[in-house]
C-alpha cells in the first residue's frame, strides 16, 4: 500500500484504497494505521444476528455478530465517518 501510494504521488496521480471486512480481528494498532493511511473501509455484515451467525462463525463455530457489533463500535472512534 505504501509502495503505491509513493508510486502514484510520482505519476501525480490521485489513489484511493479501500477493502470490505468484517473488522473482527482490528485492534488499535491496525486501526491506527487504517486511519493514518486514508483507507476506506466497507463494513461486511450478512444480515440480522440470526442469519448473519448462520454464516459467520469463529474458530469455536460460534456466531461472530455480537462480536463484530462490538468491534464496530470501536472501529468508529479511530476512523472517520468519510472512510466507512
Amino acid at each position: 500500500m505504501l509502495y503505491a501510494r509513493s508510486l502514484a504521488k510520482e505519476l501525480n496521480k490521485d489513489l484511493d484504497i479501500s477493502f470490505c471486512t468484517t473488522g473482527l480481528y482490528f485492534d488499535d494498532e491496525n486501526l491506527q494505521f487504517i486511519r493514518d493511511s486514508s483507507i476506506y473501509l466497507a463494513w461486511s455484515i450478512d444480515g440480522p444476528s440470526e442469519i448473519h451467525n448462520k454464516n459467520r462463525v469463529n474458530i469455536t463455530g460460534n456466531g461472530t455478530f455480537e462480536d463484530i457489533i462490538v468491534k464496530k463500535n470501536k472501529v468508529i472512534q479511530y476512523i472517520k465517518n468519510s472512510h466507512l
